[in-house]
């Protein structure tokens, strides 16, 4: 994947997976796989998000997990995010760090989900949380670790762990 601007063969792309035709869908997933552009990005969630077919959910996470354009994440983020998209979710939070790119600057939309967020899903914004590389502001790390503590006596036990094992990476 690779530029911003949508060409006539993105636009394709785009044609093709909103077609509903299984054929030009998954055609056009093997063509993003070597010859994807971030234009086509929005298109590939609505499909995650609309598909019922295995093999298609499979292919097109495949395609998130494999970004490596910086200009990608504000695009995962506004979809976390969306509350259209909140079955997928789960998904879209396991390819942010499967990807590596640098959510830093994301880093509350994470912690908020951990608080806020099912199981799974504060499990997934964790694991991004603890595979960040990037050096957190002191000053950031102290406001996410008082969020999170603040927080510890109105979450399912389940939780708790998570939360302490982020207020413990902040403030070590």
């Amino acid at each position: 994947m690779a530029t911003d601007k949508i060409s006539k063969k993105d636009q394709q792309y785009i044609t093709d997976l909103q077609s509903g035709n299984f054929g030009k869908i998954t055609s056009a997933l093997t063509q993003l796989e070597e010859d994807g552009s971030i234009a086509v990005l929005p298109a590939i969630i609505e499909l995650l998000n609309s598909t019922v077919d295995d093999d298609i959910t499979k292919r097109a996470y495949k395609l998130l997990c494999e970004l490596k354009q910086t200009t990608s994440v504000p695009i995962i983020i506004e979809a976390i995010m969306n509350k259209e998209y909140a079955s997928i979710q789960e998904m879209l939070l396991r390819a942010c760090w499967e990807n590596g790119l640098d959510y830093s600057k994301y880093l509350p939309t994470f912690v908020d989900i951990v608080i806020h967020g099912s199981f799974m899903n504060a499990f997934e914004a964790f694991t991004v949380i603890e595979n960040m590389e990037q050096a957190i502001d002191e000053d950031i790390a102290n406001e996410m670790a008082s969020i999170l503590s603040n927080a510890l006596n109105s979450v399912s036990t389940e939780k708790e762990s998570l939360i302490k094992d982020l207020i413990q990476q902040f403030n070590p």
